[in-house]
């Protein structure tokens, strides 16, 4: 039992660091990815090692198969929502230096990056380039252009795509009422200004 929680431990391990080695070549300047890419990177950074913390937990507590693997994918969903929260905090909820100073690629950069005209584009890696030299006036600039450009909407969308499949998912036998209620709550805490936004269908896979 010990080696099969090893074994797949290294096995997040190995993901996260390609996850984290794919993040580490995203830079506005160079190579912005889709929402798409930026979202399979967040799972192997973030939510393989959720998942096995989800999922390990499971097992030291002796519950069946079938329950280990709903922990699994739980944890994954969970660990997709928490990165997109720190993308959302890392512009919309600091006061100090913003995500908008670095040279890394967010969700929120990625989307609109990925919506805008070539025009827009152009005006937004101007105004970042600005920005990183972390003055007021240009963030202020970029913060209004994402949010023409409708980031702040879609950041919210999908990180409750990702609560709807995580609820989703403890909804299937295996799980009392009282566990899943504990395990929502878990939720809510990572990303709180999603509890007052309407459910998004489960089956949704794409925003754009």
């Amino acid at each position: 039992l010990m080696n099969r929680v090893i074994n797949r431990f290294n096995r997040a391990c190995l993901h996260t660091c390609v996850g984290q080695d794919m993040d580490l070549t995203f830079r506005w300047d160079q190579m912005v990815p889709t929402p798409d890419d930026w979202l399979e990177v967040a799972q192997a950074k973030s939510g393989m090692l959720f998942a096995w913390a989800s999922w390990a937990g499971a097992v030291a507590a002796g519950a069946d198969e079938e329950l280990q693997d709903v922990l699994w994918e739980y944890g994954l969903q969970l660990g997709i929502l928490v990165q997109i929260a720190d993308d959302y905090n890392g512009i919309w909820s600091t006061t100090v230096k913003t995500d908008l100073s670095s040279n890394g690629v967010t969700l929120p950069l990625s989307y609109a990056y990925f919506v805008a005209s070539n025009d827009e584009r152009e005006i937004l890696l101007n105004v970042l380039q600005e920005a990183n030299l972390c003055n007021t006036e240009p963030i202020s600039k970029a913060l209004d252009l994402l949010s023409t450009l409708g980031a702040q909407r879609f950041i919210l969308a999908a990180a409750q795509v990702q609560r709807c499949r995580a609820i989703e998912t403890i909804s299937k036998p295996g799980l009392s009422r009282l566990d899943s209620q504990k395990l929502i709550i878990l939720l809510n805490k990572a990303f709180p200004a999603l509890v007052h936004l309407p459910t998004i269908p489960n089956e949704t896979n794409s925003l754009y």
